[in-house]
């Protein structure tokens, strides 16, 4: 029986900075999986302007960790689905993918379009914004 892939690709990337970003969305997703916040902190920017999936509040990064792992606790699993990372400037990005939550008490996945901004900064990638589209 096949893995089930953290993330698929629309476009697989090829670029070493596709490559840098899609290494820290692999850390996100595993980081969400084992439930582990002390993962997440060092994936956003301390200025991170966040909206969790499905809601429409902004949340700085603190408070989108800790309203991340409240809910946490009802989740199975987080992956992403059609993902298309793009190098808009220098040392800036932007991944689109869908974002697909496996919930405990549902049989399909909840499957919303979601957005990730990036910066570089001190040569570390780090999330700036995320959001629904």
């Amino acid at each position: 029986m096949k893995a089930f892939a953290l993330v698929q690709y629309l476009e697989k990337p090829v670029l070493r900075e596709e490559r840098e970003i899609d290494a820290l969305l692999h850390e996100l997703f595993q980081a969400l999986n084992k439930k582990t916040p002390q993962m997440l902190e060092r994936l956003f920017d301390d200025d991170a302007i966040m909206v969790l999936s499905g809601q429409n509040e902004k949340l700085t990064k603190e408070a989108y960790i800790r309203k991340m792992f409240d809910r946490i606790q009802n989740i199975r699993m987080y992956s992403a689905q059609n993902l298309l990372i793009r190098i808009t400037a220098s040392e800036k990005a932007t991944a689109t993918f869908h974002n697909v939550v496996f919930l405990k008490n549902r049989v399909a996945p909840l499957v919303q379009p979601y957005y990730c901004h990036f910066q570089k900064s001190k040569g570390e990638w780090r999330i700036t914004e995320s959001g629904n589209q």
